[in-house]
């Protein structure tokens, strides 16, 4: 029977251990941490689609902590907003959806080993190895380490409200009904959030930033935002981690050796989330071992979902080089509109539709100085579209790659002299 030794059992990890097994593929697993230190350990938005897409269950009881929360987007402080209502983004307890994984994976027959720390891929005896460490794992295929400007540290923690009355107050303040969420932007540079939610006694605190460009990093910006506010009480819990914010590598794949979740950089740069990619990637890297052919998982995860992946890697470069007072601006000029916001929030394409495209140019008519930096992104952004879609899944991959460099090296380009 074929063999896949997965290395790193976060959620990346054990998604491919219960996709593996669910198709026949032996597992075995390793992870250098206990059970409960693996992976994220705090709460994250994940698109409900993309579980229905890997045919996971969406969560339920407590791993579920939200869906569809109105999600309120300021420009810094405020008083500029926009306001996503409808979408079908949840909030999961991400330790919660892995002790459903490891429970599925454990059950179905998969050796999972922790404690267990792999240096190479050498002596692992399976057929395939699977590197989903994320970027602190062994690096299996040797790749150059992301750019500290690429870097995203985010953090997000939990803490009980010790003033319930002061905490409505706040919220009434930016007039967000409790239980929804309240996003403070480019608090740090235009890739930056302070993101909070208030659910009965407890507040939940995401930040990110990128201290790689001289700003306070999403920990310290937690910190200090909490002790700011004397109603905010003791954590919970939570934690802190780098992610990173690059397109996704041509090269997933290297002999028997693949690449899974940040490994491979598949995190929505505009979101700086990758679970929803992992879900996907997860299915798709299975059916490909199933098939015993590896070769197929690089091209198809490529033509499938390289287009929005690149495309948010742009959007995101661009996102670094505002200020606030650039995005107060463009929500009040109306250049981003909603629909692109929630498209944002809940990874689709098209990003950007032919009425968004018409509202955008019409909203920038009126900061025309936003607009000569804005326009020729979201020229970019569309080309990247309409290359996705002209290089389908049996498409052309070496065309598909060249074009794909050559959209993102002229975005990148235009980004930079900004």
């Amino acid at each position: 029977m074929s063999r896949v030794a997965i290395v790193g059992l976060g959620t990346a990890g054990l998604l491919l251990a219960v996709q593996a097994r669910r198709r026949g593929v032996e597992v075995i697993g390793f992870d250098a941490r206990a059970p409960d230190a693996t992976g994220a350990r705090w709460v994250n938005g994940v698109p409900g689609w993309a579980f229905d897409a890997a045919g996971v269950a969406r969560p339920a009881g407590p791993e579920k902590c939200g869906e569809g929360l109105d999600f309120h987007l300021v420009a810094g402080w405020g008083p500029e907003r926009t306001v996503v209502s409808d979408h079908d983004l949840m909030e999961v307890d991400m330790r919660h959806l892995q002790t459903r994984l490891r429970d599925e994976a454990l059950a179905r027959g998969a050796d999972l080993r922790y404690g267990d720390k792999v240096q190479s891929a050498e002596d692992l005896d399976a057929t395939w190895v699977v590197d989903a460490a994320g970027l602190a794992g062994p690096n299996l295929l040797a790749r150059p380490p992301v750019p500290r400007e690429d870097l995203c540290v985010a953090a997000w923690q939990e803490h009980r409200v010790v003033d319930p009355q002061a905490a409505r107050a706040f919220f009434d303040r930016y007039d967000v009904p409790l239980g929804h969420t309240l996003c403070f932007s480019a608090i740090e540079g235009g890739f930056s959030i302070v993101n909070l939610r208030l659910h009965g006694d407890r507040l939940a605190v995401l930040t990110g930033s990128v201290p790689g460009l001289g700003f306070r990093s999403g920990l310290k910006l937690l910190q200090d935002w909490v002790e700011a506010h004397d109603w905010v009480g003791e954590r919970v819990f939570g934690g802190s981690r780098a992610l990173p914010m690059q397109a996704p590598p041509v090269e997933l794949v290297r002999g028997r050796i693949a690449t899974l979740g940040d490994t491979a950089r598949q995190v929505h740069g505009a979101h700086g989330s990758g679970i929803g990619q992992q879900l996907l990637a997860s299915k798709l890297l299975a059916e490909c071992l199933l098939d015993d052919d590896l070769g197929r998982y690089e091209h198809q995860w490529l033509s499938r979902y390289g287009g929005l992946l690149s495309g948010m890697d742009l959007f995101a470069r661009f996102t670094k080089t505002l200020t606030v007072e650039d995005v107060a601006a463009l929500v009040r000029a109306r250049a981003m509109p909603e629909r692109i916001t929630m498209r944002v929030l809940t990874q689709r394409l098209p990003l950007i539709g032919p009425s968004e495209l018409v509202q955008t140019v019409r909203g920038l008519a009126s900061v025309p100085s936003l607009a000569r930096r804005f326009l020729p992104m979201i020229g970019r952004l569309v080309a990247l579209e309409a290359h996705h879609r002209r290089f389908p899944l049996e498409g052309d991959r070496a065309a598909w790659d060249r074009r794909r460099q050559g959209l993102l090296q002229a975005g990148r380009r235009a980004v930079a002299s900004q």
